[in-house]
């Protein structure tokens, strides 16, 4: 399962709570910023309260990723190939309507380990996007959990940015695998 859509009540209420904490990181040029989860307590306290209640694992990162207009974010896989990040609870904010997560199947040797991450942090990337095979695509439009162990690329169509807030949880090779791992929902 490459992700998995759930409900939050008063959802609304809670992505107007970020957008007033983040409005003026909206309007600038920043691809990406982490945030603590500590920090969500004072910033968005009825989405960190409502996280709180229902992680099972500790939240390694709380990260806003900014797509612009007409933008990508190119193919990928959070990770390297012996500590991958497996798994993403994404939670559109603004922007987030005809913008699709695709998921992708290649060859081994199109992959390419490096230092290529936001921030200079290891991520697996393509050689060749011409021999990609598309196997799922999602628009992330209420909060999702993905993958982001297989290779994955964001698209946005739209002529005004795109912002999701990623919160991902600790892992190793034998927890935090799967959704219902670090997650009730």
């Amino acid at each position: 399962m490459l992700y998995k859509k759930f409900n939050i009540d008063n959802y609304i209420g809670i992505q107007q709570e970020v957008i007033d904490s983040v409005h003026k990181n909206i309007t600038s040029n920043i691809r990406y910023w982490d945030q603590t989860f500590s920090q969500l307590k004072f910033t968005s306290p009825t989405l960190y309260n409502y996280i709180d209640k229902n992680k099972k694992l500790p939240i390694r990162f709380c990260r806003f990723y900014l797509t612009p207009s007409d933008g990508t974010l190119g193919p990928h896989i959070d990770g390297d190939f012996t500590n991958k990040s497996p798994l993403g609870l994404n939670l559109p904010i603004i922007g987030c309507e005809n913008t699709y997560m695709n998921w992708y199947t290649t060859d081994i040797d199109n992959l390419c380990e490096g230092k290529y991450g936001f921030g200079k942090k290891d991520a697996i990337i393509i050689k060749d996007k011409n021999k990609l095979k598309l196997i799922n695509s999602v628009i992330i439009d209420q909060p999702t959990f993905v993958r982001t162990d297989v290779l994955h690329e964001v698209i946005n169509h739209k002529p005004s940015p795109r912002l999701v807030l990623s919160i991902r949880f600790i892992f190793n090779q034998k927890i935090g695998q799967n959704f219902t791992d670090v997650f009730n929902f």
